[in-house]
C-alpha cells in the first residue's frame, strides 16, 4: 500500500473517530431507552390488567349481591303471598258457617213473617 494512502486512512479515521463514537453512543443509548420504554409499557399493561381484574371482581360481587337480594325478595314475596292465600282461605272457611247461619236466620224470618201475615 502506498504510504500516502495509509496516511490518508489514518487521517480519515482520526478525524471521523469522534463522529463514529457519537453514532455508537447514540445507538447504544437508543437501545437502552427503547428497552426501558418496553419495560415501562409492560408494567403499565400489567397494572392496567390488575386494575381491570379488581374492577371486574367488584362488579361481579355487586351483581351476585343484587341477584341474591332479588332471589330473597322473590322468596319473601312468595311466602307472604302464600300466607295471604292461607289467611284468605281460613277467613272464607270461617265465614261459610256464618253465611249459612245468616241464610237460616233469613229463612226463619221469612217463615215467621209469612206465618205472622197468615194469621
Amino acid at each position: 500500500m502506498d504510504p500516502n494512502t495509509v496516511t490518508q486512512i489514518w487521517l480519515d479515521l482520526a478525524t471521523n473517530a469522534p463522529f463514529v463514537g457519537f453514532l455508537l453512543y447514540q445507538y447504544w443509548d437508543q437501545r437502552k431507552t427503547n428497552r426501558e420504554q418496553r419495560d415501562e409499557m409492560k408494567e403499565i399493561r400489567l397494572e392496567a390488567k390488575s386494575q381491570e381484574e379488581l374492577v371486574r371482581a367488584k362488579f361481579e360481587k355487586v351483581v351476585e349481591q343484587l341477584n341474591a337480594d332479588r332471589t330473597h325478595l322473590i322468596e319473601s314475596f312468595s311466602i307472604r303471598i302464600e300466607s295471604l292465600e292461607k289467611g284468605q282461605e281460613k277467613l272464607l272457611s270461617l265465614m261459610e258457617p256464618l253465611q249459612i247461619k245468616i241464610q237460616e236466620i233469613e229463612i226463619e224470618r221469612k217463615l215467621q213473617q209469612q206465618h205472622h201475615h197468615q194469621k
